[in-house]
């Protein structure tokens, strides 16, 4: 077990930095930037605002993930529990997820979303913010005219 989360640490610590610094910095990965490329590997998701909060929330999940991990190899190398340790590293995944939803949803906190990314809204203000422009439009095209 020990060897299998050496290497998944290996792996995501080091894929996942790397992968987390091209994105920060809008470095170019092949010939296109890092978040055109990183938005066209979610291609499942349908609509537009939810590959871009996708790509928001990377550097967030990323570091999530990095931490239960610490959390799981913390464990298997000790041999006992930390209760103290895991109990703080399991607090900080959730508070990741929690940013992670926040960024999303909500484009905020600005510090934690990757700078190419910082114009962008978030996934609930686009689409009440259609909404709003909508029902202002039907308003106006429904008044009589004077």
């Amino acid at each position: 077990m020990l060897i299998v989360l050496l290497f998944m640490g290996v792996f995501f610590v080091g894929c996942g930095n790397w992968f987390m610094l091209r994105l920060w910095k809008n470095r170019l990965i092949g010939e296109v930037p890092a978040t055109e490329a990183t938005e066209n590997t979610f291609f499942y998701l349908s609509k537009p605002r939810s590959r871009r909060a996708a790509v928001r929330i990377l550097p967030v999940t990323i570091v999530g993930i990095e931490v239960m991990w610490c959390a799981l190899l913390w464990n298997e190398l000790t041999g006992e529990q930390a209760d103290l340790f895991l109990v703080a590293l399991i607090a900080v995944f959730v508070i990741c997820m929690f940013m992670a939803a926040s960024i999303a949803l909500f484009n905020r906190p600005k510090s934690l979303v990757p700078p190419p990314r910082r114009a962008d809204i978030g996934i609930l203000r686009e689409r009440f913010g259609k909404k709003r422009a909508n029902r202002q439009t039907d308003e106006s095209t429904d008044s009589p005219p004077t």
